[in-house]
C-alpha cells in the first residue's frame, strides 16, 4: 500500500498534505581549535538567516551533543545545535549541499552532518 494511496495527492493539491524533504543539519557549538570556547552567538544568527534565506524558515531544536574519533585517534565529544528545514523534494539536494558546505567553511568543520529524509506534512 503506497503512501499516496493513503494519503492522496502527494503534492499539497488537496489543500492538507504535501510531500516534503526534512533536512536536519547539525552545527557545533564549539570552536574546533578551542573545545572549550563556544562560537559567538552573531556566528548562529548569520546561520539561521542562511537557512531563512534558503528555505523561508527553520525550526530549531534543542541542542545535543555527539562524539567522533579524530586522526589521531581520540574521541572528541562535541555539542551541537541542531536545525531542522522543510524544503520540496525538488530543491532538497541542493539545499543539503548548501548547508553542508555553509557548515563547513563558516564553523571551520572538515566534515558536515545534513540529515535528509522524505515526510509528508501539514505545516504548508
Amino acid at each position: 500500500m503506497s503512501w499516496e494511496f493513503l494519503l492522496g495527492s502527494p503534492n499539497g493539491a488537496d489543500g492538507r498534505l504535501r510531500w516534503m524533504v526534512e533536512l536536519t543539519a547539525l552545527v557545533p557549538c564549539t570552536q574546533p581549535e578551542k573545545p572549550n570556547s563556544p562560537f559567538p552567538e552573531e556566528a548562529f544568527r548569520s546561520f539561521e538567516d542562511f537557512a531563512i534565506d534558503l528555505a523561508d524558515g527553520y525550526t530549531r531544536e534543542p541542542d545535543t551533543e555527539g562524539g567522533w574519533r579524530d586522526d589521531n585517534g581520540s574521541v572528541i565529544r562535541e555539542p551541537s545545535r541542531k536545525y531542522v528545514l522543510f524544503v520540496s523534494p525538488v530543491s532538497a539536494n541542493g539545499i543539503q549541499a548548501q548547508l553542508a558546505a555553509r557548515i563547513r567553511s563558516q564553523f571551520r568543520q572538515k566534515a558536515a552532518c545534513v540529515i535528509q529524509r522524505p515526510v509528508i506534512t501539514t505545516a504548508f
